[in-house]
């Protein structure tokens, strides 16, 4: 057995390496039997901004709810608080910059969707573990310990 998929498919209009690499990863697990995995969920109610995309939220009974955030790009840096993820294309390197890193990302987003639970399902729902993380398939993390990171090691 595995996961089960939301949307079954891998569907994207862009599809996204490390978001296809994950997606793949779940559908071949082994010890993911009873999990629900929905890919690419859409949030119209975020805390901060308009909208919010969560790449993976896994619904794993017995240990909890978790968000994920995929960064596929070959080559992610930070600098003076900018983040930049190289992808190398057939057109040559791409790079994309951004200033909310992808633990600031994640972390709201998954505080969206607890707001959004709590909205429609009430306040028994809060004793729910919650957790996020963020995925990087191409690397290796070398941990900086910044102050959005922690060393669970």
């Amino acid at each position: 057995m595995m996961a089960r998929m939301l949307p079954p498919p891998y569907l994207s209009e862009k599809p996204n390496y490390g978001e296809r690499k994950i997606f793949d990863e779940f559908t071949k697990s082994k010890s993911t039997d009873d999990w629900i995995v929905l890919h690419s969920v859409l949030q119209q109610d975020h805390i901060e901004k308009k909208y919010g995309e969560i790449d993976f939220i896994v619904l794993a009974p017995g240990l909890g709810i978790f968000c994920l955030e995929v960064k596929g790009a070959s080559k992610i840096s930070r600098s003076d608080g900018v983040w930049m993820s190289t992808t190398d294309t057939s057109e040559g390197p791409q790079i994309y910059t951004k200033t909310e890193s992808p633990f600031d990302q994640v972390h709201k987003n998954m505080f969206s969707l607890i707001a959004f639970i709590r909205k429609r399902l009430g306040k028994k729902f809060e004793r729910l573990n919650f957790g996020y993380g963020v995925i990087f398939p191409r690397l290796t993390f070398e941990k900086s310990l910044g102050a959005d990171e922690e060393d669970y090691m």
